[in-house]
């Protein structure tokens, strides 16, 4: 975001000309309030409205309008009076007044466009004369409408003179000048939609003024009611206020992309400390509120996640991403129906998160609601053709139900997107094992160990396929890598004392068998096996 300190500090708001300055004519007032209002329209919609420059800082030109002509749309169009375009940076609406400031890079050091003066609209009288300049209904010639001031007030959203005039929708935003060519007010809403707007929100209705003819224009805006603007000292006491929020919420996003940055790195506890300063400064930053979520997931401190989760949810409510980090954590306190509950939120706000369909899915697996998980992963897949992980989950869950064949399908698909993953590879060489073609599954379970090496389950996986082609040597080998990799995997030990078994090498065998009851002593498989040796070799014990 621009920095807005220069506002302050530059002093622009301009003394009055002293008395014995001599008066601009119409003329001249028209020809310098022209070249410096601007057009404003919307990339994304239609529609249009009037603003103009005022002081900035330096390399941006600053444009000043009211705050619901930039409403519609966050791209604006704004066409200068040399018929150029420039696409708006930034936007800086004031939220108690109808106003809003829009800058944009000129290219060069200074803005090129003369910013209007801006007066003392405390010293502007009912019957003075003025000037209204605004582009009607979009037209690219601005329209300089001359007037009286008929009311001074204080109504809601800044507004303050009233004026009789005939202007159309476009001229919103525009400039209003006195007979010195000096900004006295920010043109705005006609008497019309304010009383309507009072009578909704039960805010102070305008002063009753004398009717005025009114003259439908032919996009139906009653024209010669009488109009309200917003006083230039309201902009000029009001300014400092968003100027001092708009750096505060600069700092915030600072500290928040540097929280950003930290996550990157991961670098979490220093992320959360930047997040919980952004939201020391702005309190209702569900951005930070979010991510800080994540930062401290990582951290596995789960219950201070879910609790700044559902900050930001009560924030933004609609914000996906939180309910899915949400979901995220509860997954990790095992909390599955409760993750999916958070999921289902997600995809309500968001249906076409295939994320929160992949996880809903993972927790739907663990619950063992087999079919249901499939359907998740299949929506995941729908709207993301190539997530490797949800086609890999899918076979997964296949494999839970016997469905060996589909399963290994699916890991297919999986290994199609990624030809490295060396989960879709082991759980490929799972179902062909199950199928009994075990010269495939060592297949797989060698492309596996290619990726990772010291992935342990698929040595000892690959161990028992060789076991079962009745090659005891490949497959005590095989064993010796899973257990050189996790000296406790007991299923290893046991595996290596079956093969040792079978090539008559008994006391290797009873010992393999006596390290798996070591590290699972309640291990069925093991103690009966080594009852059987010790049987044969005519030992009781």
């Amino acid at each position: 975001m621009v920095s807005w300190r220069w506002l302050i500090a530059s002093g622009f708001i301009a003394l009055l000309s002293s008395g014995c300055t001599k008066q601009p004519t119409s003329g001249e007032i028209a020809k310098q309030v022209g070249n410096s209002v601007v057009l404003i329209t919307y990339a994304d919609t239609e529609g249009s409205g009037s603003g103009f420059f005022v002081s900035g800082e330096n390399k941006v030109c600053t444009v000043l309008t009211a705050r619901h002509v930039v409403a519609p749309s966050s791209k604006l169009k704004l066409q200068t009076n040399d018929r150029k375009f420039w696409n708006s940076a930034t936007i800086q609406n004031f939220p108690n007044q109808d106003l809003a400031l829009i800058t944009f890079d000129p290219g060069s050091e200074n803005c090129p466009y003369k910013a209007l003066e801006l007066g003392d609209s405390d010293t502007v009288n009912v019957g003075d004369g003025i000037y209204i300049t605004g582009f009607p209904g979009g037209s690219s010639a601005p329209q300089f409408v001359p007037g009286t001031v008929s009311a001074l007030g204080k109504l809601s959203d800044g507004y303050g003179i009233s004026y009789p005039v005939i202007t159309t929708r476009g001229m919103s935003g525009g400039p209003v000048v006195n007979t010195a060519g000096k900004i006295i007010a920010i043109h705005g809403r006609s008497e019309r939609e304010l009383v309507e707007k009072a009578e909704r929100t039960g805010e102070n209705l305008p002063p009753q003024q004398q009717s005025a003819q009114s003259v439908n224009s032919a996009d139906g805006d009653a024209q010669n009611t009488f109009k309200w603007g917003i006083p230039s000292n309201t902009y000029k006491v009001n300014l400092s206020k968003i100027l001092a929020e708009a750096a505060a919420t600069t700092k915030a996003e600072e500290l928040l992309n540097s929280g950003n940055d930290l996550l990157v790195s991961e670098r979490y506890k220093e992320a959360v400390i930047d997040y919980d300063k952004a939201i020391e400064i702005k309190p209702d930053y569900h951005e930070a509120w979010n991510n800080r979520g994540y930062g401290l997931r990582k951290l596995e401190q789960y219950q201070e996640a879910i609790a700044s989760y559902d900050k930001a949810i009560q924030i933004k409510p609609d914000k996906h991403e939180a309910w899915a980090g949400r979901g995220y954590t509860l997954d990790e306190l095992q909390q599955y129906r409760e993750a999916i509950a958070s999921y289902d939120k997600a995809i309500q706000f968001k249906p076409d998160f295939h994320e929160a369909w992949y996880n809903r899915g993972l927790a739907l697996r663990k619950l063992e609601q087999y079919q249901e998980a499939i359907a998740s992963y299949d929506k995941a897949i729908q709207i993301k053709p190539d997530k490797h992980e949800a086609w890999y989950g899918r076979g997964y869950t296949l494999d839970e139900l016997q469905q060996y064949r589909e399963a290994i399908a699916s890991y297919d698909k999986a290994i199609q997107f990624k030809p490295d993953f060396h989960e879709a590879w082991a759980g490929r060489g799972y179902a062909l094992g199950e199928l009994q073609q075990y010269q495939e599954a060592i297949a797989s379970y060698d492309k596996a160990i290619q990726f990772k090496p010291d992935f342990h389950e698929v040595w000892a996986s690959r161990g028992y396929a060789l076991g079962e082609l009745q090659q005891y040597e490949k497959a005590i080998a095989s064993y010796d890598k899973a257990i050189q990799f996790k000296p406790d995997k007991h299923e290893a030990w046991a595996g290596r004392g079956y093969a040792l078994g079978e090539l008559q090498q008994y006391e290797k065998a009873i010992a393999s068998y006596d390290k798996a009851i070591q590290f699972k002593p309640d291990y069925q498989l093991a103690i009966d096996n080594r009852k059987k040796l010790l049987t044969q070799l005519g030992r009781s014990k």
